[in-house]
């Protein structure tokens, strides 16, 4: 599993180039074209296009790993992965958990147990059917994670792993929560 999540942080990482490479090259086309009298409508369509669906690509494929990998770097927790088993824990929900850290495949997610501050459900309805079930999880040091999970997954998740070995994170959504996590985030902050 170690292999395969460092090979999408590799690919998260040529493909941030990649997207840094085609904005430069819209910027410049908006320069270079007008000068060279040639029809540049289609050009600049054709260069936006790509960049905005290579953006959307990017925040939705690869951005949730690489600030979990920037969460994991920070805290020096890098061993972390070391022993995610290859078959997932959680079936439904795609969670894989280790000693140390659970990795989630929606979306491609690491955390480490000892860096989760406040865990809580959110339910979306629509005319009062369930439409969406999402679980928030927030990092002491201020990074929000949204996985989509099943509610006894989570609940087996919480019991078995997070509290086990963080018997401080914060569950449920209220303002007595909110105020808890802003005293563990402030308190964060204050060590670095």
């Amino acid at each position: 599993m170690k292999d395969k999540i460092l090979s999408k942080i590799k690919t998260a990482k040529s493909f941030r180039i990649f997207l840094i490479v085609l904005a430069v090259l819209c910027f410049l086309s908006m320069i270079i074209i007008p000068m060279l009298d040639i029809d540049y409508m289609g050009i600049y369509f054709v260069l936006f296009f790509a960049l905005v669906i290579s953006g959307y690509v990017y925040l939705i494929s690869f951005q949730p790993i690489v600030k979990s990998a920037k969460c994991i770097e920070i805290a020096g927790l890098e061993n972390t992965v070391d022993d995610i088993p290859a078959n997932p824990t959680l079936p439904k929900s795609k969670i894989y958990c280790g000693s140390k850290a659970f990795f989630s495949k929606k979306p491609f997610t690491i955390i480490p147990y000892s860096e989760i501050a406040w865990v809580y459900m959110q339910v979306n309805k629509a005319y009062g059917i369930t439409v969406a079930k999402q679980v928030h999880i927030y990092c002491r040091n201020g990074k929000h994670f949204i996985l989509r999970a099943d509610v006894e997954e989570i609940k087996w998740l919480l019991e078995n792993c997070l509290l086990k070995f963080n018997p401080n994170i914060i569950i449920g959504y209220g303002f007595e929560q909110k105020k808890q996590y802003k005293a563990v985030k402030n308190t964060y902050k204050n060590q670095f």
